[in-house]
């Protein structure tokens, strides 16, 4: 595999990872898992953040443990959930131990959620801030995380870890800095357990307004939040039907704006299938 067919695959695969991905999936997972194995884990890992979670966990199964795990570590902790979940528990564990320590803390608290309920998709190392700070300090942690939008609602906690309120960056933003931060929060309306049903909450009201929604255990001490994109998921993951033909007109489609990748991709596969 050298020369321009690879060039040519490799760049398919970074320029392109959601077609590429669908191309994947019509080839036999050990095939992939090969081929994956031998090209750059950043152009491998941007296909996996594309592709169906069960079929990325098959490819997992084919390839070792430590080039699973380094492969999916860049992906969110909940994109590496989501794969594990499909994965036998022996694999899963011996991929999980070659996680960075910081990846496998928050894995640990996204399993002990059964599939079906709020906590297994909340993202649990979100920011929040503490309820006895000053808008000029909460502007200080905010500026080492990455804050979508400024309507975005941070979750304030006090010391023991119980959710006291909510602020948005805005408000922050135009605040003086010697501020309570408790002087312009607002009160949370709405929050979920995270021993909640998935399929339950999905028709909690609070969606009809926000995007996410903080997540508490049976004490009201929060323990995550969960995103409108990540229920989606969740619930997909539950209702995941058997596997079906590929479309061919969509296939069609991607052959023929992307025909040089494509060819260059098969042909790789193929070298990689022969050796």
């Amino acid at each position: 595999m050298a020369g321009q067919p690879l060039g040519l695959a490799l760049a398919f695969l970074q320029s392109k990872p959601a077609a590429a991905a669908r191309l994947l999936e019509l080839q036999p997972p050990a095939e992939v898992a090969s081929f994956l194995a031998s090209v750059p884990f950043a152009h491998a890992t941007g296909v996996f953040d594309r592709m169906l979670p069960h079929y990325a966990a098959e490819i997992c199964r084919h390839m070792a443990p430590e080039t699973s795990a380094a492969t999916l570590a860049p992906l969110s902790n909940n994109a590496i959930a989501t794969i594990l979940r499909h994965i036998p528990m022996d694999t899963q564990r011996q991929i999980n131990d070659l996680f960075p320590e910081k990846v496998r803390l928050t894995l640990r608290i996204i399993f002990d959620y059964s599939d079906d309920s709020v906590g297994a998709w909340m993202i649990p190392n979100g920011l929040v801030l503490p309820s006895d700070c000053k808008v000029g300090e909460a502007l200080e942690r905010m500026a080492q995380h990455d804050v979508a939008t400024e309507h975005h609602l941070i979750p304030i906690v006090d010391r023991d870890g119980l959710l006291q309120g909510e602020v948005t960056m805005g408000q922050l933003i135009v605040s003086a800095h010697d501020l309570a931060i408790t002087s312009i929060s607002q009160p949370t309306e709405t929050r979920l357990l995270g021993r909640a049903n998935l399929e339950t909450e999905a028709n909690n009201p609070g969606w009809q307004t926000r995007d996410n929604l903080p997540v508490v255990d049976s004490t009201a001490r929060l323990v995550g939040v969960i995103r409108h994109t990540d229920l989606r998921r969740g619930l997909a993951h539950a209702a995941r039907p058997a596997d079906e033909p590929a479309d061919q007109s969509i296939i069609s489609q991607m052959v023929q704006a992307y025909s040089a990748c494509f060819v260059a991709l098969a042909n790789t596969l193929f070298e990689s299938e022969k050796r």
